[in-house]
C-alpha cells in the first residue's frame, strides 16, 4: 500500500485550473484490483502545469518504483 502525503494535495492551490484531486481506496482484496485510485480533474492548462511541477516530479522520485502498474486515463 503507497501512503499518499497530504503535501501531495495540498498543492492543489499549485496547479492553475485544477478542479479537483480525491483518492478513492480499494473496497476489494482481488489481487486484479488496484488498491487506490487518485482522481485528477484539470484541465488541459492544468494537467501540464501538474505533470512540471516539483511535487509531482518528487511523487515520481519516492514512490514510483514502488508502483507494481498503474492505469492513467484521460478525457475530456
Amino acid at each position: 500500500m503507497i501512503c499518499i502525503s497530504d503535501k501531495f494535495i495540498a498543492h492543489q492551490q499549485s496547479y492553475e485550473a485544477a478542479a479537483s484531486f480525491i483518492i478513492h481506496k480499494s473496497n476489494s482484496t482481488r489481487e486484479n484490483r488496484y488498491s487506490i485510485m487518485i482522481e485528477m480533474n484539470l484541465s488541459a492548462e492544468g494537467l501540464n502545469n501538474f505533470d512540471a511541477s516539483e511535487v509531482h516530479k518528487k511523487w515520481k522520485e519516492t514512490y514510483g518504483d514502488r508502483l507494481e502498474s498503474k492505469a492513467i486515463f484521460d478525457c475530456d
